[in-house]
Formats: structure tokens, C-alpha cells, sequence
């Protein structure tokens, strides 16, 4: 069987030469660059008791407890917004497919020089942008107070432990293991808060969205169909999480790079007084230049590094995770069309029109 009934033009394939040399030479521009820079690849993250960091069952024991401190009881602040944030990405949904087709059936009354289903569609659109624009607000304002609320409880149980048995005097004095404890306590707090409530929502939306999918298509034609778009979701999931397992590393280790940088500078903050006391002597500010810079640098390394990462899955994730599950998508919306089993050959376009959105719809 030929998969192409007419040879596809040369000019058909520039689009795909274009973005994959593309792709390769910025790659390379930015590889030759850091190495103009003086700057190596970055080392693999180590704990100090020589274990690679990786996602494993401690890891999620350990995420399991702390999720137990910032969700306390099944019923509470932070379910109910959990709840809402489920409720508003599946009404969004709904909000985007409607939109869709109700574009669709303006400009085809446009075409058709329908004035009568021009006019109410318009009407009915403007009408329905309150409780959609609503509905994306909500979503917005859930996320923000469940990061607040995590936080909340996060910061106060630390606060807790820190404040117990003159932890923070220990930490500071007798215990070298944790040099940079104010910013462990404050923005790395936050940022983890943040991380865990878009991980959350990104769970939540393929799921619903996918649950909504086959729902639709398995109505419209049978749920036999959905099989082939649920496997390649499946499989291009597990995919993408294994082209991602560096991410979580490369974040501990800028968090990591970060907090040693920021320890440097308040403790020369700390220390200014004998710096500037032993300045003609020991030539105090250049080195603790050379100290400050030399922190530093190893922070700039790192961040090449994630960015270059973040370009290459970006660039991956794209084709895989939008593109190619569009083109799987239409193949499963078009299969009942071109068998012979399948939608009334006899029917006329509009009719075959119309059974198209309902499908889509």
C-alpha cells in the first residue's frame, strides 16, 4: 500500500531541514561560546554520602511527608483549593473547545452571508466571556492562595524545628553541614512551594484533559477509537519524563550554587569591618573579590548549562508532546471517514461537516 498517493515537492521538506539545522547550529554557537568562556561541563551532582540524586522511592517517601506537613487533614484550606484548581482546568476546557467551535460557526455564517447567524453567534460569544474570563481568573487565584497556603504551613513547621533545642544557634555555630540556612528558610521555601503547585496543575490537566477526550471521541465513535491516541500519549509521557530526569538535578544544584554564592556575600557583609580593616595590609578587597567571583562563576557554568538543556527538551518536547499528537489526533478523528464501515458514504458534505464537529466538539 503506498502511503502517499502524490510525491511530496522538495520545497516540502525545507521547513524540516530548516528547524532541525537550526536547531543543531544554535546548539553549537552556544557549545563554542562556553568553551571561549573557559567554561567546562558541568560535574554530576553528588550527595554527600556519594549517592546520586535521582527520583526513586525515598524520593518519594521523603515528598510524601513533607506533603503530609503541607496538607494536614483531607478536609481543608488546601483541598478545597486543590479541588477548585480541578474543577477550573476542566471548565477551561470545556471553555476552549466552545470558543473553537463557536469561531468556526461565525466565520462559516460569514462565508454563507448569514447576517442572522453572524449576529447571534457575535451575541452569544460576548455573553459567554464573563464566566469564561471567570473561569481563568479563578484558576489563577487558586494556584497563587494554595501556594500561599503551602507555604504557610511549610515555613511555620521549619520555624517549629528551628526554634527547638536552640537548633538555629547550633546550625550557625556548632554545625558546618548547612552554611546558607536564611535562604533554605526563605526563597528556596518559596520556590519549592511554587515547583510543587505547577507540578500539581501539570499532573492535573492532561489528566482531565484526557479523561474528557476519550469521554468525547468514544461517544461520537466508539471507544475503540481513543486506544491508539491514549497509547501515544502514554508512551510519549514516559518519554519526555525520562528526557527530563536531569532536570531535577540540575535545579538542586543551581538551588545548591545559589545558596553558597549568597553565603559568600553576607558573610563579607558580616565581616566588612575587619575587610576594610585589613585592606592596605592584606589587600582584603581583592581577595574577597577573587572569593565572591569565584562562587560565582561556577553559578554562570550552571545556568548555561540548564538553559542549553532547556532548549534541547523544549525543542523535543514540542514536536512530540503538540505536533505529533495533533497529527495522531486527526488520524483518530478520521478514521470512521475513510473506511468503508464508517460515516454514510451518501451523505453530503455539510451533513459530513457536521458530523465532523460533533466528533471534534
Amino acid at each position: 500500500m503506498v502511503l502517499l498517493s502524490k510525491p511530496l515537492h522538495k520545497s516540502q521538506f525545507a521547513p524540516a531541514a530548516i528547524g532541525l539545522g537550526g536547531f543543531l547550529l544554535i546548539l553549537k554557537l552556544y557549545r563554542t561560546r562556553a568553551a571561549r568562556a573557559g567554561l567546562a561541563r558541568a560535574t554530576p551532582i553528588v550527595t554527600k554520602k556519594g549517592v546520586k540524586t535521582k527520583l526513586d522511592l525515598t524520593f518519594f517517601k521523603k515528598l510524601f511527608n513533607i506533603v503530609r506537613i503541607l496538607v494536614p487533614k483531607i478536609l481543608c484550606k488546601q483541598t478545597l483549593y486543590m479541588f477548585l484548581i480541578a474543577i477550573s482546568l476542566l471548565c477551561r476546557t470545556y471553555a476552549d473547545v466552545w470558543m473553537i467551535t463557536t469561531s468556526t460557526r461565525i466565520e462559516a455564517s460569514i462565508i454563507d452571508r448569514d447576517s442572522d447567524g453572524f449576529k447571534n453567534g457575535v451575541v452569544g460569544y460576548i455573553l459567554c466571556t464573563p464566566a469564561i474570563s471567570l473561569v481563568n481568573a479563578m484558576l489563577k487565584f487558586s494556584l497563587s492562595e494554595l501556594k500561599v497556603l503551602f507555604r504557610d504551613s511549610l515555613t511555620r513547621n521549619l520555624y517549629n524545628e528551628y526554634f527547638k533545642n536552640m537548633t538555629f544557634y547550633k546550625l550557625g555555630n556548632m554545625d558546618n553541614r548547612i552554611a546558607n540556612a536564611d535562604q533554605l528558610l526563605t526563597q528556596d521555601v518559596d520556590k519549592f512551594c511554587d515547583a510543587l503547585v505547577e507540578l500539581y496543575a501539570n499532573v492535573t490537566k492532561p489528566l482531565v484533559d484526557l479523561a474528557l477526550y476519550i469521554w468525547r471521541l468514544g461517544s461520537a465513535l466508539g471507544f475503540k477509537s481513543p486506544s491508539g491516541l491514549v497509547g501515544y500519549l502514554i508512551v510519549s509521557g514516559l518519554a519526555l519524563t525520562y528526557l527530563r530526569a536531569p532536570m531535577g538535578r540540575l535545579t538542586a544544584k543551581e538551588q545548591q550554587l545559589e545558596g553558597e554564592f549568597r553565603y559568600v556575600n553576607s558573610r563579607l557583609i558580616a565581616n566588612a569591618e575587619e575587610v576594610a580593616f585589613y585592606k592596605k595590609v592584606f589587600e582584603g578587597e581583592d581577595k574577597e573579590k577573587i572569593t565572591s567571583l569565584s562562587s560565582f562563576d561556577p553559578l554562570i557554568q550552571h545556568l548555561r548549562t540548564t538553559i542549553k538543556f532547556r532548549f534541547s527538551v523544549g525543542f523535543v518536547d514540542n514536536i512530540i508532546a503538540k505536533y505529533l499528537a495533533t497529527v495522531v489526533g486527526w488520524y483518530t478523528v478520521s478514521r470512521p471517514f475513510f473506511s468503508k464501515n464508517g460515516v454514510n458514504p451518501n451523505k453530503t458534505k455539510s451533513e459530513l461537516m457536521q458530523d465532523y464537529y460533533t466528533v471534534v466538539e
